[in-house]
């Protein structure tokens, strides 16, 4: 029973993380993952309504494809984002050599951070991976 609650919690966090702000962008707006991904963001939100299914009927194990795709999906976004700061960064700096807004655009670039979804997600999948591995140590346990 307690195996199926964490499972829910885990995937009830991915499925919220993906409506909270992932991506801060000073001056402008916090994106969510829709915003940033629509169809990551319908992907994570299919992975924890099926981590949701798992823990009603049982199979735990089938946790370790979920969660490991939801973690693979959350890190290739992270890879995307630091990709397109590092291009803006260059950009940047070619484009706005001696312009007077120079200082104040960098400082924007540089200030785009992640916010509290992505940690919400990370954590949901983390404990939604971690359920299957503890389960089956549990279980063995059991049976000794």
């Amino acid at each position: 029973m307690i195996r199926r609650i964490v499972t829910v919690v885990g995937s009830v966090l991915m499925i919220l993380g993906v409506f909270l702000p992932m991506l801060s962008i000073p001056l402008l707006h916090d994106d969510t993952y829709f915003e940033l991904s629509r169809g990551g963001g319908y992907t994570i939100l299919a992975l924890g309504g099926l981590g949701i299914l798992i823990a009603v009927f049982g199979k735990f194990r089938l946790l370790y494809l979920t969660a490991l795709v939801a973690l693979g999906l959350l890190i290739y976004t992270y890879f995307q984002i630091d990709k397109r700061k590092t291009v803006a960064q260059s950009d940047l700096r070619e484009r706005v050599i001696d312009s007077p807004l120079k200082g104040l655009s960098e400082g924007i670039v540089s200030k785009v951070g992640l916010r509290y979804g992505w940690p919400t997600m990370m954590v949901g999948a983390g404990i939604t991976l971690a359920v299957p591995l503890v389960g089956s140590r549990l279980s063995r346990k059991e049976k000794d």
